[in-house]
């Protein structure tokens, strides 16, 4: 039996010893919990009835998912809805668990009441939601239903990500939210005859589970994220990060045509971006001045390397597929850290550590030798502008530091992948002698005039523009465009 008062008393006020304290206390309390798997039953037999009833009346429909409710995104998508031919429909998969649209709270601008109605919305049952379980809660798993895990490798790997992002999810639970994903969205499938599927942030686990369910039955899937320019959203046939058109067709990307005047705009674009420190989130508020003066050794060059969501970004579970589409060496953004702090050392350089937050809200923290400078809950721009270099695997701080006229050295597959933009290592051996590279030349003049011509081809051929997106410039494609790619989508004219 565990004395919960024992263990509080070896305990320090260190915030992550209380995040550890905290899950203990959990754990004490959940021990004997165990997931009501009939109840689960009866909320999704009643939640597909709602779709069945609902049916199918339009010639072609696009079925989103994801966490796309009471935000600009659902105003980007009844815009959408409203601009397709009257023979097609969108139709949304909520996974925030709450009601995308209210008539008496309209938020935002230049949609019609009409247009918000007319984009029908389906909850997810709360098994799905994002983060959303009981830790340390336990389930039981037939042998015959467990099979499946085997059977589907996707939903192995669903149910890995989920397991190994929460230390508090026993992986029974993790296994059993897998296999009820797997049959629940077979009957979404069934109820609601999508032509399309259009996943907001393919790497959720959830998500993982709903393209492979799309690839069994021939259905094309779709991805809906936050553009690389903020303010922008980016709408893929190939994939996200380094799955996406620009990552894997890198030199083809690089070398579309743009003209001196959308160059010119693109400048403007920059300016713009890098002026106003505009970000595609709110950065927090708080001066850092006092603890990098007390960190940092004068006179020493200073990395800062950004991590990723490991668990959203196809990082995690680490496979054969992570290794040619997104990380070729490292596992995680604390590896990273790990073989850079050696270097950091053994070099004379500071070494400061972002973690994403999200990372940061969820995980437990690992610690790291005494060189390595943690900051959290911090303006990204403050660090990339006391920092010589940014390093990341596939963050999109790497954008962020390109803004700011900083050197970039990319160790994954993004975007940004082959446009001359920044350095790249995507073998261990290169790391050191590119961040010598990147440390004695800066960000070149060769490297600044590709990342102008960068954005140029990524306004033109990539992003859409989010017109609710506090911004004083527009840049990006227009709706209409957007239209005819998802008819072309849901045509089967793009594969």
């Amino acid at each position: 039996m565990y004395k919960i008062d024992n263990i509080k008393a070896k305990l320090s006020a260190n915030d992550r010893i209380r995040l550890l304290y905290h899950k203990t206390i959990l754990k004490i309390k959940n021990r004997n919990v165990k997931r009501d798997c009939k109840e689960d039953r009866k909320v999704i037999d009643k939640a597909i009835l709602d779709m069945k009833n609902f049916g199918k009346s339009s010639k072609k429909r696009l079925l989103v998912a994801g966490c796309v409710g009471l935000c600009p995104k659902t105003a980007f998508l009844a815009k959408l809805n409203a601009a397709l031919p009257p023979d097609y429909d969108v139709v949304l998969l909520l996974e925030n668990n709450v009601s995308y649209y209210s008539l008496d709270n309209q938020k935002y601008p230049n949609v019609t009441d009409e247009e918000y109605i007319a984009l029908k919305q389906f909850i997810v049952p709360k098994l799905f939601g994002k983060n959303n379980y009981r830790p340390y809660a336990q389930v039981e798993i037939l042998p015959e239903t467990k099979k499946l895990l085997q059977e589907k490798p996707f939903l192995n790997e669903a149910a890995m990500n989920l397991y190994i992002r929460h230390f508090d999810m026993r992986k029974d639970y993790a296994e059993y939210f897998a296999i009820r994903s797997y049959d629940y969205l077979n009957q979404v499938i069934e109820a609601l005859h999508p032509d399309c599927v259009m996943l907001w942030n393919q790497f959720f686990a959830f998500h993982h589970i709903f393209e492979g369910v799309c690839r069994e039955r021939g259905i094309k899937c779709t991805y809906f994220e936050f553009g690389v320019l903020p303010g922008t959203y980016a709408i893929e046939a190939m994939g996200q990060m380094g799955e996406s058109y620009p990552a894997q067709k890198y030199a083809e990307f690089a070398n579309l045509n743009v003209s001196d005047e959308e160059i010119e705009r693109a400048d403007e674009v920059w300016r713009y971006i890098k002026e106003n420190r505009i970000n595609r989130k709110e950065q927090p508020k708080r001066d850092i001045s006092k603890i990098l003066k007390k960190k940092l050794i004068k006179g020493r060059p200073t990395i800062f390397v950004a991590g990723q969501n490991d668990y959203e970004s196809g990082v995690c579970p680490y496979t054969e597929h992570t290794r040619k589409y997104h990380s070729p060496i490292f596992e995680s953004s604390d590896d990273v850290v790990e073989y850079l702090a050696k270097l950091a050392k053994k070099n004379r350089w500071n070494l400061i550590y972002k973690m994403h937050p999200l990372v940061t809200r969820y995980c437990l923290p690992k610690h790291f030798s005494g060189n390595v400078i943690i900051l959290n809950d911090v303006d990204i721009n403050d660090l990339i502008e006391v920092s010589d270099l940014t390093i990341t695997i596939l963050s999109q701080t790497g954008y962020v530091a390109l803004f700011n006229e900083k050197p970039v050295l990319m160790l994954g597959y993004t975007q940004l992948r082959g446009k001359g933009c920044n350095y790249e290592a995507f073998k261990k051996e290169n790391i050191e002698p590119q961040i010598e590279l990147a440390l004695n030349n800066g960000f070149t003049k060769d490297q600044k005039n590709n990342f102008r011509k960068h954005i140029a081809q990524i306004c033109k051929y990539y992003v859409y523009e989010d017109e609710w997106f506090e911004k004083k410039i527009a840049y990006g494609k227009c709706m209409e465009e957007c239209v005819l790619q998802i008819i072309d989508y849901m045509e089967g004219r793009i594969l």
